[in-house]
């Protein structure tokens, strides 16, 4: 059993440097800029709205995405910190719906639409907690 969850950290380490990956490739695919264009859409949000609110949302988001890479690679080489970075990404992931494991999101749309809400939502918890309860023997 050991040995399953020592190769949790690989897997999730992983699957942190796929996503972060994924969202890179995917950014520049549509000709936007990583981070740089979601900074400037927040700040065109907020001075169309006239608050700072989407700002600080997307301080959150960002915030997420650039800790994702770090976490990613502290888990592959087995530093604590990793599984800490990841136990605090918890609720960001959860609130910014960016599951660790992020391809399961892509079955959703095979489902009514009903169903799939519903079930993209346990997705997203179940695989963090998941996460969590593998990484808590790490620690």
């Amino acid at each position: 059993m050991d040995k399953i969850l020592g190769r949790a950290l690989i897997i999730w380490g992983l699957l942190d440097l796929a996503f972060f990956a994924f969202y890179v490739t995917r950014s520049l695919w549509s000709g936007r800029t990583p981070i740089y264009s979601e900074v400037l859409s927040a700040w065109y949000t907020s001075e169309s709205f006239g608050g700072a609110l989407p700002i600080m949302a997307a301080s959150i988001g960002l915030l997420l995405y650039l800790s994702i890479p770090v976490s990613g690679v502290l888990l592959l080489r087995g530093h604590r910190l990793g599984v800490y970075i990841a136990n605090v990404q918890f609720p960001f992931r959860i609130m910014t719906v960016t599951p660790s494991l992020f391809f399961i999101l892509w079955l959703t749309p095979l489902l009514p639409q009903q169903i799939a809400v519903v079930a993209g939502i346990v997705f997203i918890i179940t695989t963090e907690v998941l996460k969590l309860w593998s990484l808590r023997h790490e620690i």
